[in-house]
C-alpha cells in the first residue's frame, strides 16, 4: 500500500519538460519510441498523473485478488476503528493485519542489529538487511545497472525514475519502528530487476547490446548458484559478504533468520537421534504441541507457555541441569528480553549440532 502515495509523488515530481498545456518528455518507462507509449507528449499532465495513481491503485486490486475477493465485516481492534466493523468491505483479514503492524510500530517492537537492541527502531536498519541479505550478484548487478544507465543520456531519465520509486520506499522504511524482517523490503527487488532489463537499451551498438545480453545472463546464472547454495534454507539467508547463513544471528534476528521454520527438521533430528524429550527455548508462530513435539518449555516466544519462563527460568542459568537443550537463535541471543541473562550459559559455548540455522542443539552433561 506504500506504493499508492508513492506513485502520487511520482507524478508530481518535475521528471518532464512543461510547456503552458502539455508535458513534453521522451518515454519513461517504456523502451518504445512510439508515440503511443507510457508517457506521449501529446499527453496532458493530468491525465499522467491518473495513470500514476492508477498504478498505485492497480496495487490494490492484485491484493484483494491474493486474498481471494474476500468481502466481509471489518475486524478492527482500536475504538477509533472498531465502528465500522458493523459494515462489510473488500478483504477485511488484510486491514485488520495492517492494523495489527501499525499498533505493533507504535507500541515498540523488539529489534537488533549488531548486537543492539531497540524498541525504537533502527535508522540504519533496512538499508543493513538490503545490503547483507541480498545476494551478492544482485547488488553488484544493480550497482553496475545504475551507473552505466544514469551515465547514457539516453536512458538517463528512465534509470531515475525507476530508482526514484524504491528510494521512497526505502526512506518509508527507514523512520519506521517496526524492525522484524527483510521481507518488508521485498518490494524493492521487481523494481532492482526492472532496471536490469533496462540494459537491452543501454547502447545502440550491437557490440555493447550483445556485452548487456551476456550480462544479464551472467546476472540470472549468479541468481540461481546463491539459491542452490542456501537450498532449503531460504529464510535464513545472508550473502557472502556478511559471512553467510551461519554468521547471520550476529547481524540480524527475528524473522531474517529465525521464524520457526526448523521444526520438522528438528523433529526429523530427534527421531534420527533417538531423543524422545527437548528442553525448548521456542520462537515461532507454530505450536509445537500441535506437531507432537515431546519437551519441556524454556524461556521463549510467543505464545504463554513459553513468554512466562523468561521472569522464572526452569533451570539454572549459571550452570544448566543435564539434558538436551533446543534453543531457538532468537531466543538464544534475548530478542524477547534483552540482556536478561538466561542463556547467556550457552552463548559462550559452540553448540553440538545446529538444525538448519534457526535451532541450537546443547547437549549438557
Amino acid at each position: 500500500l506504500a506504493f499508492v502515495p508513492i506513485w502520487g509523488v511520482m507524478a508530481l515530481l518535475p521528471l518532464y519538460k512543461k510547456n503552458r498545456t502539455q508535458m513534453n518528455t521522451e518515454p519513461v518507462l517504456s523502451l518504445s519510441k512510439d508515440k503511443h507509449s507510457f508517457f506521449s507528449s501529446s499527453v496532458p499532465s493530468v491525465v499522467n498523473l491518473l495513470k500514476f495513481l492508477s498504478a498505485g491503485l492497480a496495487s490494490i486490486v492484485v491484493v484483494w485478488a491474493v486474498f481471494g475477493f474476500e468481502w466481509g465485516p471489518f475486524l478492527f481492534q482500536t475504538g477509533g476503528l472498531a465502528g465500522l466493523n458493523a459494515v462489510s468491505g473488500p478483504m477485511p483479514t488484510f486491514w485488520a493485519g495492517i492494523e495489527k503492524i501499525v499498533l505493533l510500530s507504535g507500541g515498540g517492537r523488539g529489534a537488533y542489529l549488531l548486537g543492539e537492541y531497540s524498541t525504537a527502531g533502527f535508522l540504519a536498519y533496512f538499508p543493513i538487511a538490503f545490503v547483507v541479505k541480498t545476494p551478492l550478484v544482485t547488488l553488484v548487478g544493480l550497482v553496475i545497472t545504475a551507473v552505466l544507465l544514469i551515465k547514457q543520456p539516453r536512458t538517463r531519465k528512465r534509470a531515475l525514475f525507476v530508482l526514484t520509486v524504491p528510494l521512497l520506499y526505502f526512506e518509508l522504511s527507514m523512520v519506521s519502528r517496526l524492525n522484524i524482517g527483510y521481507r518488508h523490503l521485498l518490494p524493492v527487488l521487481p523494481f532492482v530487476y526492472l532496471l536490469a532489463a533496462g540494459l537491452v537499451d543501454w547502447s545502440t551498438e550491437p557490440k555493447r547490446q550483445r556485452q548487456a545480453r551476456v550480462g544479464l545472463v551472467g546476472w540470472l546464472v549468479g541468481l540461481l548458484v546463491a539459491v542452490m547454495w542456501i537450498h532449503p534454507h531460504y529464510l535464513s539467508f545472508f550473502n557472502v559478504a556478511a559471512g553467510g547463513p551461519a554468521n547471520g544471528h550476529t547481524i540480524l534476528l527475528d524473522s531474517n533468520i529465525d521464524w520457526g521454520q526448523d521444526l520438522f527438521r528438528l523433529q526429523d533430528w530427534m527421531a534420527d537421534q533417538g531423543v524422545e524429550k527437548v528442553k525448548l527455548g521456542w520462537f515461532g508462530t507454530a505450536v509445537p504441541s500441535y506437531y507432537h513435539l515431546n519437551y519441556e518449555p524454556l524461556p521463549g516466544f510467543p505464545y504463554p507457555e513459553f513468554i512466562s519462563q523468561w521472569g522464572s527460568p526452569p533451570f539454572d542459568v549459571t550452570a544448566p541441569e543435564p539434558g538436551i537443550y533446543a534453543i531457538s537463535v532468537s531466543n538464544l541471543m534475548e530478542l524477547p528480553l534483552p540482556h536478561s541473562g538466561v542463556y547467556a550459559w550457552f552463548r559462550t559455548r559452540e553448540p553440538d549440532t545446529r538444525i538448519g540455522y534457526s535451532i541450537w542443539i546443547y547437549r549438557v552433561e
